[in-house]
């Protein structure tokens, strides 16, 4: 089924999974795949409406997959679309094809396919992958890269899209491919590190300085006060009671 632009975020793509209708001795061995989430574009430039279906198939997974049964749910739909007048009475009817639902229930050994939700740009998009192709033959070509006009943008655009990417390859399938944060400026070698993270504070022999001030790290607030850092170090046993 067609997705607009404006939809696509909350398209739900389809996929297979065991537990998503209740199994009769008869169907026991076999598996679903589901088939659309739903959805309503009005195009006032044709009149046309647009509606995405959703449909429930049974299946054996020993036999086939869910891709599998989209592909010929197609060819049986376009067969069948090609009979004469048999969707007159409907006026002009258009069918794209099926797609396969993502489940978030469904269990980790059942993920060999991973579904992602992404809002796409297309031109914008488009432009990313003309400029990674770009810095492919820089690349291989040990040519220097100059970047042109708006380069930087569509590298921003191209680094959140890996990011949702990231997030959601995270949150749905356990696959940690975060990047590790920066380390703040208070853990940077320095005269005020103090060798706590949040925390500034000359240090010498491992205790505070005399007469040495501590200040929580305004950058990364991991404490709430000056007081609170204070505390900690005393805590540690870097600062004397």
């Amino acid at each position: 089924m067609a997705i607009s632009p404006d939809h696509k975020q909350n398209f739900d793509t389809l996929r297979r999974t065991p537990d998503a209708v209740p199994k009769t001795p008869e169907t026991s061995k076999a598996d679903d795949a589901v088939g659309a989430a739903v959805e309503i574009d009005d195009d006032p430039g044709t009149g046309m409406e647009e509606a995405t279906l959703k449909l429930d198939v049974r299946f054996d997974p020993a036999a086939t997959d869910a891709e599998s049964v989209a592909t010929a749910l197609d060819r049986l739909l376009e067969t069948a679309m090609s009979t004469p007048k048999i969707l007159d009475e409907y006026g002009d009817v258009r069918v794209d094809e099926f797609f396969v639902e993502c489940n978030q229930d469904t269990t980790m050994s059942n993920r060999s396919v991973q579904c992602y939700r992404l809002a796409i740009d297309g031109p914008a998009f488009r432009c990313q992958r003309e400029l990674l192709l770009k810095l492919q033959s820089f690349t291989e070509n040990a040519c220097s890269y100059t970047p042109g006009f708006g380069d930087a943008d569509l590298f921003s655009g191209l680094i959140n899209l890996t990011d949702e990417l990231a997030d959601q390859a995270h949150d749905n399938y356990g696959i940690d491919c975060l990047l590790k944060p920066a380390p703040c400026e208070c853990e940077k070698p320095g005269y005020f590190c103090s060798g706590v993270p949040g925390i500034l504070a000359h240090i010498e022999d491992g205790r505070l300085a005399p007469g040495a001030k501590v200040e929580r790290c305004d950058l990364c607030r991991r404490y709430p006060t000056d007081k609170a850092a204070l505390a900690r170090l005393r805590e540690l046993g870097h600062a004397p009671s």
